[in-house]
């Protein structure tokens, strides 16, 4: 069986209680990829974001796009 990570998440928040001060969008993500679920390395495909960190590192960096509300993440181990 082979193993998928799949994460779906809003950048953006929505409501905010009436006396916080509205927050920023979530512009910048991480992710720790364990080596024992990705020995080989890992293909990703996301969508709302860019990766930023160096391929294959053990931390996935992500960088929110312009407008993006949503990103979605799918990482695969490699054989």
């Amino acid at each position: 069986m082979r193993r998928v990570l799949a994460l779906c998440f809003a950048t953006l928040l929505t409501a905010a209680p009436a006396a916080a001060a509205p927050k920023p969008p979530l512009d910048h993500h991480r992710g720790l990829l364990p080596r024992i679920q990705f020995s080989h390395g890992y293909a990703v495909d996301v969508t709302g974001a860019s990766v930023v960190s160096e391929p294959g590192r053990r931390v996935m960096r992500l960088e929110r796009r312009p407008r993006a509300g949503r990103v979605g993440l799918v990482v695969t181990p490699k054989p």
